[in-house]
This record gives structure tokens, C-alpha cells and sequence, in this order.
């Protein structure tokens, strides 16, 4: 299996396996989503060792991005601040990682 196949075919195993969890009768529902995020969290963890170097080098990406995504969403959706620094830790990260 290429790269590309095995890299997709992580990323539905693990989306598929987090909403089976997610949605499932057996998990009790104020752990429903805990238990989802737990399964996709170890699904993506298990990657880079079936992957090759690039693709855990997208995946490293993929999950910087979101890091900072669903930081800035917290800050900005349950309180309702704008902010500023958020784009400056990302701009410090970035000229870092360049330097």
C-alpha cells in the first residue's frame, strides 16, 4: 500500500472508529465525547509508526493548525474576545521554525 492510501485510509479508520464511539449506546453520554476523542487522539498517535516521513510531517501540520484553530475558537466562542495574540505566538512559531 502506498503512503497516500495507508495515510488516508489512518484518517477514516480513525474518524469512523470516533464516531462509532461517539455515538454508541454502550458509552455513557456525558463520556461520549471524551471516549471519541481518546479512540481518534490514540488512532492519530499510532500513525507516524505506519506512515512514511512526509505524511507524519502533514500530520505534525495538520495538528499544529488545529491546535491553534480550537484555541482561538475557545477564546473567541465562549467568551467572545478578539484576539491578537493568538497570531502573534503563531507568527513566533513560524519564524522560529524557519530560522
Amino acid at each position: 500500500m502506498l503512503g497516500l492510501e495507508k495515510f488516508w485510509a489512518m484518517l477514516l479508520i480513525a474518524a469512523v472508529v470516533g464516531a462509532i464511539v461517539r455515538y454508541s449506546p454502550i458509552v455513557p453520554q456525558r463520556y461520549r465525547v471524551a471516549a471519541s476523542a481518546v479512540v481518534v487522539l490514540a488512532v492519530v498517535c499510532y500513525m507516524p509508526f505506519t506512515v512514511n516521513t512526509f505524511r507524519t510531517s502533514q500530520l505534525t501540520t495538520i495538528a499544529t493548525w488545529s491546535i491553534v484553530a480550537i484555541g482561538l475558537n475557545m477564546l473567541t466562542g465562549y467568551s467572545g474576545q478578539i484576539s491578537l495574540g493568538h497570531g502573534a505566538f503563531v507568527l513566533i512559531g513560524a519564524y522560529t521554525a524557519a530560522i
